[in-house]
């Protein structure tokens, strides 16, 4: 609803150059890690009656491999039309009901068992949650998992910086008398008057950052599985406490806008953790906001409204933008201070800089990046150019792409090797977007309309090794195979 957009997420393509869904990035992170370490590894899906159908035709269409999934679904629980907690009707005769909230993915990770069989029968020794739509989240899996093992962790949230005030729930350690301290979320709307409570000041930015004390939680976390096991099978059984959040009709606050629900949040485990664990320890990773979250969350109105404010949109529009901004990062081929942002769909601050995604395949790390494209300085790409590179080897050695030039290069094979040297390319159109005049979006695909643009893919150069070998790509183009060495 939040969206706009009336299938699942999972369907929405992440980018318009490599064209993969928000399903396909994550199994193929998860086909790629687990390629690294000998073992298949396997990714739970929660759905509702909504999504449950869908998602299963969507992972029978993409014949899923190197990744093994399952899927586990949560019910639905009964709406309330007011504040006397008056069950909501869908018509005359039938119940309305909602999803319950995230939180039910502990109980349904025991009632299924999988929790347990992960542990057992897989050996696994830690969990990784995460929502459905924040594309930069797969940066964090493995620094948080190494912080969260190096500090003997038994829940990591990852969290960005937060500005006071900022409408983010944060991480927060509580303290109350004979009590054992309680790190956990707490939502921006009960974290000021609390703070004011304790220290008359409620949520401010510290002066040297800029930023509050309480980092903001991205919803991503790491679980010990050792500990998870044992306090989803405890008394609680998995089930986290339950809240209602209505939105209020006036301020009156006697009646709703819409009827709500009961809902549950699964960040609120450390509250089962403490009573079964009591001496697990509970921490936070904070990471700078573009290398860990941009969630697609917000329809096209709201994400102009929230551009224009100088916020972050977190629309489809944003995150596929956020994504190829974070890949120009890592790979050191983005000069901050000649940064320069955009404006598509009425959506602004758009980067613009290169459009560069590399696939899991070829750089899982940041070390994989450094030792691909060895020599940043020879790889030089104009702001709007595109480059897609997926597959385990291929290295760069230099590169050159001008005007609009956009080039896809994959080689997937083990058995063959790829090097770009002294690669031109220059073309006058390539990856190009054309915002969609507004009395024409409800008539636009779906995934476009929520983005406010369509994408015109028209790669200068596509390359996909298809035999054994040892390959050069140099020149405009040209694609030469090399005598092995002897």
């Amino acid at each position: 609803e939040r969206l706009g957009y009336q299938g699942i997420k999972l369907e929405l393509p992440v980018d318009g150059l490599s064209g993969r869904t928000f399903l396909d990035m994550y199994r193929e992170y998860i086909a790629a890690l687990s390629a690294r370490i000998g073992k298949i590894l396997p990714l739970a899906i929660m759905t509702s009656d909504d999504t449950d159908a869908r998602t299963r035709e969507l992972i029978a269409e993409k014949d899923i491999q190197g990744c093994q999934v399952e899927i586990i679904k949560q019910d639905k629980v009964v709406a309330l039309s007011d504040g006397d907690a008056r069950i909501a009707l869908d018509g005359k005769y039938k119940i309305a009901t909602k999803p319950h909230g995230h939180g039910d993915v502990h109980s349904l990770m025991r009632s299924s068992g999988l929790a347990r069989q992960w542990l057992d029968d897989y050996g696994l020794e830690y969990l990784f949650f995460f929502q459905d739509t924040n594309a930069l989240v797969l940066h964090t899996v493995l620094p948080s998992l190494g912080v969260a093992q190096k500090r003997d962790f038994s829940m990591n949230s990852v969290c960005v910086p937060r500005r006071a005030g900022e409408a983010a729930g944060a991480i927060a350690k509580l303290v109350k008398k004979d009590e054992p301290p309680l790190v956990i979320n707490v939502e921006y709307n009960q974290l000021d008057p609390l703070l004011k409570a304790g220290n008359g000041q409620g949520d401010i930015n510290d002066p040297k950052s800029g930023f509050s004390p309480f980092p903001g939680n991205a919803n991503v976390l790491v679980m010990k599985l050792k500990d998870y096991v044992q306090t989803i099978e405890g008394k609680d059984r998995g089930v986290v406490d339950e809240f209602v959040n209505p939105k209020y009709a006036d301020e009156t606050k006697t009646k709703f806008k819409k009827p709500t629900r009961l809902e549950c949040m699964m960040q609120d485990y450390p509250i089962l953790l403490r009573r079964e664990v009591p001496s697990a320890k509970v921490g936070f990773t904070t990471f700078d906001r573009w290398i860990a979250f941009s969630p697609a969350k917000n329809d096209l109105v709201t994400a102009r409204k929230l551009s224009a404010a100088g916020e972050p949109p977190s629309a489809a529009a944003s995150t596929e933008f956020d994504v190829y901004k974070a890949h120009a990062i890592k790979a050191l081929l983005y000069d901050k201070e000649d940064a320069s942002y955009q404006t598509l769909g009425g959506i602004s601050g758009l980067y613009a800089g290169p459009r560069l995604i590399f696939g899991p395949f070829f750089a899982l790390t940041v070390s994989d990046l450094r030792t691909k494209i060895s020599q940043p300085h020879k790889c030089h790409l104009d702001p709007n150019t595109a480059l897609y590179l997926d597959g385990s080897n291929i290295k760069i050695d230099s590169i050159t792409l001008k005007g609009d030039a956009a080039a896809i290069i994959i080689n997937t094979r083990n058995d063959a090797s790829l090097l770009i040297k002294d690669l031109v390319l220059e073309a006058d159109e390539g990856l190009i977007f054309k915002d969609i005049p507004d009395d024409e979006l409800s008539n636009a695909k779906p995934s476009d309309s929520i983005r406010g643009y369509i994408t015109v893919n028209k790669p200068t150069l596509t390359i996909n090794i298809d035999r054994p070998g040892t390959f050069l790509l140099t020149g405009t183009g040209q694609l030469s195979e090399l005598e092995p060495d002897l």
